[in-house]
């Protein structure tokens, strides 16, 4: 019979985060897991509110296209697990993006708000003539 193990989510560490801002690709993410180091994951807008994030995004687990199909190359089939891990990433994301963002921009520059709320939804915060050149 096969022993089943608990995963404990605060093993699973972000060792890398790197925010892309390219397009519909936000970041790329690498998760430590007791020492193993998984490449690979993604943070992406979405046109859809993620239930986890509560936001307009997607995480997604490394996968590859393989003619013409997506192959998943990480599972967490525990649905609880994978939805902490959505969300442990998200944090992680929106700190490094405020940091991205206050670097870009400068400390004393408005710092966008992280939220990925469609623009519709928002109306802008900065005011041109505050922005330093």
């Amino acid at each position: 019979m096969r022993e089943e193990k608990v995963i404990n989510i605060e093993n699973i560490k972000v060792h890398r985060l790197q925010v892309k801002n390219e397009g519909i690709l936000l970041a790329t993410v690498e998760l430590e897991y007791l020492g193993f180091i998984i490449k690979g994951f993604r943070v992406t807008r979405s046109d859809k509110l993620d239930r986890d994030t509560s936001d307009y995004v997607w995480i997604q687990a490394p996968a590859v296209n393989a003619g013409g199909k997506w192959i998943e190359l990480v599972r967490i089939n525990d649905k609880e697990i994978w939805q902490q891990v959505k969300v442990k990433i998200f944090k992680e994301y929106q700190i490094a993006n405020d940091k991205y963002y206050r670097q870009k921009l400068g400390e004393q520059a408005p710092t966008p708000a992280v939220s990925m709320t469609q623009e519709s939804d928002v109306e802008p915060e900065v005011n041109v003539d505050d922005i330093k050149f």
